[in-house]
């Protein structure tokens, strides 16, 4: 039972006590010492001895209980009643069949994807109510192009197709177009994949690409794309840059992500050690908030016993592990301070955005079929896309003027049996 409510019982229970002693004392002192006064009945008078002598009110007054209950009653239930609530923003691409938000920042501009009448796949970006199309670079602008991660400035990042090829694109800021991102071609490299923005004002791009051996490398690059550090766990047959955060203190970038020996395990480029939660089989690090050095915070999601999914997120030594109650799989997308936004699996194979706060799991948007939270913001923000009533896709954003951790998605819709269960200290 929560707070609030016990809060109230005890305060009601008070006032009904208070008025039945009020109006009953002096017929129950009359009654003492007959056979017929039960044990309760000798407990009441006693109070009300107190009562009829004025210590009772005296005592109230001079503690203060009874405006204490009440004060702190009224706190609270106002606290929860008022609880703020996100504002839903739909985002449809004219001319779309569907649009699909996928990615987030805190200046609340959106990076997606849309699918155009003749079945192509292209991006856009939306900021302040305005949506605009984006196509691959010429000479394949008529190849599908998808984005992968967009920066604090706007900056978006992704991939278009060429000739069954993977190719990076970055869409600046203020560019009207996107432009093919140069790449060296030393060892076959193809199927590059940028899957990271710094969050901060440098654009620095990290990914991951593939060789002619169909080894998987890690990338990132400083300096405005003119300098390209490649990255190999030794013995890893695949090493992907997930993430990209700063530190704070020391202002060095982080890059973060997966590697694959036998099975897949999540590594941060600052530690020597592989991060996998107690009892997972392969481990998916997806994101990384900005930090000090080693205390990094990070989550994503991994196997577990019976292959079903489950999200982690690790804080300081701890990893804290999330499963929405019912659900085959659960992932969490990423979490700010107390609040956990992820997406969860259910039986029928439909995807459902959620958030957990407080030992609570608040659904999104639960009046819809399938609504995914793919991106979260600094700010709070998220966004992702739902099935409407139509049969199409449409992208929404979500935002809570109050602030990050102030508001909620909408009702509880599960209960918290198994919410934000504590696992063994990281390694």
């Amino acid at each position: 039972m929560e707070v609030v409510p016990v809060i109230i019982i005890i305060y009601l229970l008070f006032i009904l006590y208070d008025y039945f002693t009020r109006s009953n004392c002096r017929a129950l002192i009359s009654m003492q010492g007959k056979s017929t006064l039960t044990p309760w009945r000798r407990i009441i008078s006693a109070t009300c001895e107190w009562r009829i002598n004025d210590l009772w009110e005296k005592e109230m007054a001079r503690s203060g209980v009874k405006g204490a209950l009440l004060v702190l009653a009224v706190v609270l239930c106002s606290g929860t009643a008022h609880a703020e609530r996100y504002r839903y923003t739909a985002i449809n691409v004219p001319g779309s069949v569907d649009t699909k938000a996928m990615f987030v920042n805190a200046a609340r501009q959106v990076a997606g994807s849309y699918t155009d009448s003749d079945g192509k796949v292209r991006t856009f970006r939306y900021a302040d109510g305005t949506t605009r199309k984006y196509y691959a670079p010429r000479p394949n602008r008529n190849e599908n192009i998808v984005p992968t991660a967009i920066g604090p400035t706007g900056l978006v990042v992704g991939t278009y197709t060429a000739d069954g090829n993977l190719l990076p694109f970055i869409l600046r800021p203020l560019a009207d177009g996107v432009e093919g991102l140069a790449f060296p071609d030393s060892e076959g490299e193809h199927d590059i994949t940028p899957t990271a923005v710094s969050n901060n004002e440098k654009e620095d791009v990290a990914g991951y690409f593939t060789v002619s051996d169909g080894t998987i490398r890690a990338f990132n690059t400083q300096a405005g794309f003119t300098q390209l550090t490649v990255q190999i766990v030794p013995g890893a047959s695949a090493t992907k840059t997930m993430a990209f955060a700063q530190d704070q203190i020391h202002g060095f970038e982080v890059p973060a992500g997966v590697f694959v020996t036998d099975q897949q395990h999540g590594y941060l480029a600052s530690s020597t050690n592989t991060i996998d939660p107690p009892g997972s089989v392969n481990t998916s690090l997806t994101y990384l908030n900005n930090g000090v050095s080693p205390d990094y915070e990070y989550g994503g999601y991994a196997e577990g016993k019976g292959g079903k999914l489950f999200g982690w997120v690790r804080r300081g030594k701890t990893f804290t592990k999330y499963r929405y109650p019912g659900a085959v799989n659960t992932k969490v997308t990423r979490h700010l301070g107390e609040d956990v936004f992820g997406e969860y699996t259910d039986k029928a194979g439909k995807t459902h955005g959620f958030q957990y706060r407080g030992g609570k799991y608040y659904q999104v948007q639960p009046k819809y079929a399938e609504v995914t939270l793919t991106g979260v913001s600094e700010d709070g923000s998220f966004t992702g896309y739902f099935l409407g009533d139509d049969g199409r896709y449409h992208g929404y954003l979500a935002t809570c003027d109050a602030g990050p951790g102030q508001c909620v998605t909408g009702k509880s819709e599960a209960k918290p049996e198994s919410a934000g269960q504590e696992l063994a200290d990281a390694r």
